[in-house]
């Protein structure tokens, strides 16, 4: 397999932050990688703090070729203000969890007037609302499983989503979502499934006021 044939993200960990701590951390995950650089390399979660000196850090992996991209995690609305108003190099991603039972408008709705990329981790919501809500009933009448649908809507919704497996034969029916659509008038029935709900305590980061981390 030729290197621009698969994507590689990795992340920095809340304990790596910091100018110096971050390139470091950064220059030996590519490395322990065996790679010449990642496609993507996200600061995990503002929660680790000096967030202004660690973004400058990932402006310089980038200079240097150590990632093609960079962007963040569980960051919000106020700490995304906050890095545009430094005047810096804005995220080109924010990986956050985004399903079909968190919409997360406000973030989105950021995201997309600053043109970045927003990618939804747990697009299943670890599959703690399956058979109890409306995605069932709608994953029935269009006769897909309610993880295809939940990827799907993730797909149509305007996001990159990134659904986890280990099973083979899961890995092959996540990925059957593009030759069919979910009908407008379903897309807006699923809107009622937008219940704020929390299946990872990672996304608490992103309520964290700009002043305690920047």
């Amino acid at each position: 397999m030729q290197r621009d044939e698969y994507y590689v993200v990795t992340k920095l960990a809340s304990g790596d932050h910091g100018y110096d701590k971050a390139l470091k951390a950064i220059e030996e995950q590519v490395k322990k990688l065996g790679l010449a650089y990642v496609d993507l390399y996200i600061i995990h979660s503002p929660k680790g703090k000096k967030i202004l000196e660690t973004w400058d850090a990932l402006i310089e992996a980038k200079k240097r070729g150590l990632a093609k991209s960079i962007g963040v995690s569980n960051f919000g609305v106020d700490q995304l203000k906050g890095i545009k108003a430094s005047g810096k190099e804005m995220p080109e991603v924010n990986q956050i969890e985004l399903h079909v039972w968190n919409h997360q408008k406000e973030t989105m709705e950021y995201c997309e007037s600053e043109n970045i990329v927003v990618m939804g981790y747990c697009p299943l919501a670890r599959v703690k609302k399956f058979g109890t809500t409306v995605v069932n009933k709608i994953a029935e009448e269009l006769k897909v499983s309610e993880a295809q649908l939940c990827i799907r809507w993730g797909l149509q919704y305007g996001i990159v989503t990134i659904p986890k497996s280990t099973n083979e034969k899961r890995i092959i029916e996540n990925a059957d979502v593009f030759s069919w659509n979910i009908p407008s008038h379903l897309m807006k029935e699923l809107e009622k499934a937008d219940e704020g709900f929390q299946a990872s305590n990672s996304v608490n980061s992103m309520k964290t006021p700009w002043s305690e981390v920047q």
